[in-house]
């Protein structure tokens, strides 16, 4: 399953665009634990998701994912997406799919209470749906 097949817009116009933030910073930044992507979605209001494909197969990946979400939170400092006329949110979604798929040993509820402070909702292998 390619990365946009895990993102399930209900109305597939309202998507305002993306960027590849990963490729965006890879040649400047080729050892930082850079986010993956963001995909701008209108609903009630604009909507800044962040999304990161990450496995989620042993304990050190939610350090991982944590350590990706204060990469990008820099990096956001003084961003339009950090104000009230954006709702961000953030986003992880398992990377990994088809036969060679890796074991998933969280549950939604683990993530959840382990990434309170950071906020970053743990969709599992997906899809994420925007409404």
């Amino acid at each position: 399953m390619e990365r946009r097949e895990k993102i399930d817009p209900i109305n597939p116009r309202n998507i305002l665009g993306s960027v590849n933030i990963d490729a965006v910073y890879s040649e400047k930044e080729p050892n930082a634990p850079r986010w993956d992507c963001l995909v701008g979605y209108l609903s009630e209001a604009p909507r800044a998701c962040f999304v990161e494909f990450h496995e989620a197969n042993r304990d050190s990946c939610i350090t991982e994912v944590k350590s990706k979400l204060e990469w990008l939170m820099g990096k956001l400092q003084g961003s339009p997406f950090l104000t009230p006329r954006w709702k961000a949110s953030f986003h992880w979604i398992v990377s990994s799919a088809g036969p060679e798929a890796s074991s998933v040993v969280f549950t939604k509820r683990e993530v959840t209470a382990k990434m309170a402070p950071y906020q970053i909702e743990f969709e599992g292998r997906g899809p994420l749906k925007l409404e």
